[in-house]
């Protein structure tokens, strides 16, 4: 039986075997019929499945690597020896990167690159932070920088040309980039053409789920990724004669690839219901929330944003994305600890995100001094418990919470649906900005006597606000 999410063969081997096999015949057809019955458990033979880790395996070792558990060497062996046992070769990669008996080589036992990231092992990470040691974190966050440049300067343009010409994207994933593509080829040097490639799949991927200037009106989340993953192949056979091991910037660039998947929503698919509940609260304008529902096609998510100003924004880019209605509902309200109150929200005057419920404060305007905040706004505060109670939802497996020092109270709102929570993503605070709102330090405690550990986790120096992903641990039975 094959897993449908597994790859199929690529194109041109699709183009080859129809070439040199033919269909002229009843004997050519015989033999092409059991050629594409092999084809067809192609993904067995070569046994990349990601979901050949359970997801306890999985959280476990994203949890060590990742989150930053608690594990000495017994512990490591332990883990080592469980993900070698399952007999799927990336899963056995990583386990040996688990105790520094697997190095980062060009031809790496024939592994794709791209199968190695699907799988969300942390192996680049592993390879990465034994590379560079106690810097790794640093030099990751500088690769975030350079990626997003260009994405803005070469990538962005050229995708709103395509979807402004609404032909664009139909010949393939890499179209808009065709003189990009040129001009890399253009090079002399293989290794920097890879690099090249592997810049432009990274910044893809950061570019759509961050920036800005990712309006609604752009492609879709998965043709995006399927760009971003066509300049990572293309990356690697790059490379397919080389040999020794793989040289420290590309190692870099495939290192923060998988940070941005693993931080990202990579790991939601596996760990969560394909027809998951959940509430996105902080929604803004819908950009992040869109590629959360387009990488949970089938969940059905409650999306909140308090800010009149930014609501319309939100309302409108709606308009022009078409989600189902059934499977994303917007909501105009503040989640809160208490039901039912009407409270004060400070805006911006639709100038940009950053409203909140709380009080700023000087170590706010110190970090960021170009915020000004505008006039204040009267919403709708809300339990999350009581208002999804009142639409019939009974059950949620997760929360996306970016609200500006509010976390805490919209997971008290969420009162005994807490208890069925399998994932929680949340912005944090390290520094008290707002007058009232917890720590980071306080939250986790919290966090932890409710039964979740934090599974993802920014390498230090944290910044003053960040993202985190906690899981209930063990993980909550998937419904039947």
């Amino acid at each position: 039986k094959v897993d449908p999410a597994w790859p199929s063969p690529s194109l041109d081997l699709r183009k080859s075997m129809a070439k040199a096999i033919g269909m002229r015949s009843c004997g050519r057809l015989r033999i092409w019929t059991f050629v594409l019955a092999v084809w067809q458990s192609f993904p067995l033979v070569q046994g990349f499945a990601p979901s050949a880790v359970s997801r306890e395996l999985l959280v476990e070792v994203v949890g060590t690597v990742y989150g930053e558990w608690p594990c000495d060497r017994t512990c490591l062996e332990t883990l080592s020896r469980r993900l070698q046992q399952t007999k799927n070769p990336i899963a056995a990669l990583c386990g040996k990167a688990l105790l520094g008996q697997a190095k980062p080589s060009m031809r790496l036992d024939e592994m794709p690159w791209l199968e190695i990231l699907s799988s969300n092992l942390p192996v680049w990470r592993l390879f990465w932070s034994r590379r560079v040691g106690a810097d790794s974190g640093e030099r990751l966050d500088e690769v975030a920088h350079s990626l997003l440049a260009i994405y803005e300067r070469h990538l962005l343009p050229r995708m709103r040309s395509a979807v402004e010409k609404k032909k664009g994207w139909k010949t393939g994933p890499a179209a808009p980039f065709r003189s990009l593509i040129r001009h890399f080829r253009e090079l002399t040097d293989e290794i920097m053409i890879a690099e090249w490639f592997l810049s432009v799949a990274g910044a893809l991927r950061l570019g759509k789920m961050m920036h800005s200037l990712s309006s609604p009106e752009g492609p879709s989340v998965d043709i995006v990724y399927r760009a971003s993953d066509w300049f990572l192949v293309q990356g690697q056979k790059l490379l397919t004669n080389r040999t020794g091991n793989i040289p420290e910037w590309l190692l870099q660039l495939l290192a923060y690839n998988e940070e941005v998947r693993i931080e990202g929503f990579g790991l939601w698919p596996q760990l969560l219901p394909e027809d998951a509940t959940g509430a996105f609260a902080g929604a803004n304008d819908g950009i992040v929330a869109r590629v959360v529902a387009e990488t949970m096609p089938k969940a059905r998510i409650f999306a909140f944003e308090a800010d009149p100003y930014i609501y319309r924004k939100f309302e409108k880019n709606i308009e022009y994305w078409k989600p189902d209605p059934k499977l994303f509902i917007p909501q105009f309200a503040a989640l809160h600890k208490e039901h039912g109150l009407t409270i004060d929200i400070h805006t911006r005057d639709g100038m940009g995100a950053q409203s909140t419920i709380f009080a700023t404060n000087d170590r706010f305007k110190e970090e960021w001094p170009w915020v000004e905040f505008g006039s204040t706004a009267k919403v709708k505060a809300v339990a999350l418990e009581p208002h999804l109670r009142e639409r019939g939802v009974n059950r949620l497996d997760f929360i996306f919470l970016d609200v500006e020092c509010a976390e805490l109270w919209a997971l008290q709102g969420a009162r005994s649906l807490l208890s069925n929570i399998t994932l929680l993503h949340l912005e944090v605070t390290n520094d008290a900005v707002c007058d009232g709102g917890p720590l980071w330090s306080d939250f986790e405690r919290w966090l932890n006597r409710r039964g979740f550990r934090t599974i993802v986790v920014p390498q230090k120096p944290w910044a003053i606000r960040m993202d985190i992903t906690a899981v209930r641990w063990p993980l909550p039975k998937r419904p039947s």
